[in-house]
């Protein structure tokens, strides 16, 4: 329980938000998640949003290279995984070549 407390006061200082945003912040990762089981398509726009927020505040705070480039890989991953299952997306985002 100590060693909680300890990664959750550095993961505020080192954060661009205030403590208070801090605490209801990995709360909102479950709402896309969710999503994503019974309508693949929006839980993947939300996941993206979700993620892009993620990207947003790595660049704010200045961390390291992967950190801010984790979350758009997986998002693209997602939308990968999508596009494979889906047949109606690919033929939307088809590839021309």
């Amino acid at each position: 329980m100590y060693k909680r407390k300890i990664i959750r006061v550095h993961g505020s200082i080192t954060s661009p938000f205030g403590p208070e945003e801090f605490e209801t912040y990995p709360d909102w990762g479950a709402i896309p998640v969710r999503r994503f089981l019974y309508f693949p398509i929006l839980g993947a726009i939300l996941l993206t949003g979700y993620l892009g927020g993620a990207v947003a505040s790595n660049v704010r705070a200045g961390s390291g290279w992967f950190e801010t480039i984790f979350p758009a890989l997986f998002a693209a991953l997602v939308w990968g995984g999508i596009w494979l299952r889906d047949r109606r997306l690919r033929s939307l985002l088809a590839f021309r070549g």
